[in-house]
């Protein structure tokens, strides 16, 4: 079965269980479809980091196959293949203002 390495950092490391995985995929995955498995996979955790609570839409997060760059709320339908390196970048709250 073809697999991806998916990549995340902070919460959603603790969600997938470590900073990479191992994520097995089908032969048609786009970024949406692979999405959805993993909100099916790792339940509301996971859904609560990368959905809007009210809506229930995906919020603006990076997706990086490989080295290329990609947007969750324009650009699902593009492909994910076996042996890709998937990494989630959800942004972060918080931080100093500065004067």
């Amino acid at each position: 079965m073809p697999q991806v390495k998916i990549r995340t950092f902070a919460r959603m490391r603790e969600i997938l269980g470590g900073k990479e995985i191992e994520f097995t995929i089908g032969l048609n995955e786009t970024i949406g479809t692979l999405i959805e498995k993993l909100v099916k996979t790792y339940g509301r955790s996971f859904e609560n980091q990368i959905k809007d609570p009210v809506t229930g839409t995906l919020i603006p997060v990076l997706i990086m196959i490989n080295d290329k760059v990609y947007r969750s709320v324009v650009d699902m339908g593009e492909k994910v293949s076996d042996g890709d390196t998937v990494t989630i970048l959800i942004p972060f709250d918080g931080g100093e203002s500065r004067s």
